[in-house]
């Protein structure tokens, strides 16, 4: 219509496409995280040494002094 207005809807075009993405990627980790929390054993009940490799663990905990819970390591 007007010739000023002529990347305004590639802009809002692209402004949903990377909302939708980002909306996609937040619903993947949810569905990821809701289906894991119905195993028997949770992954993040236990220190794994896989995904905690900045601290020793000790069994299912973190050795002592370190201020971080197992949860936290898992996530973080």
């Amino acid at each position: 219509m007007a010739p000023i207005f002529k990347g305004v809807g590639l802009g809002a075009a692209v402004g949903t496409a990377c909302i939708v993405s980002y909306y996609c990627s937040i619903m993947a980790i949810t569905i990821y995280y809701f289906i894991a929390s119905f195993a028997k054993t949770l992954p993040w009940a236990e220190c794994d040494p896989k995904w905690s490799t900045e601290v020793i663990c000790n069994g299912t905990d973190v050795l002592p002094g370190v201020g971080k819970t197992v949860s936290e390591l898992y996530y973080g």
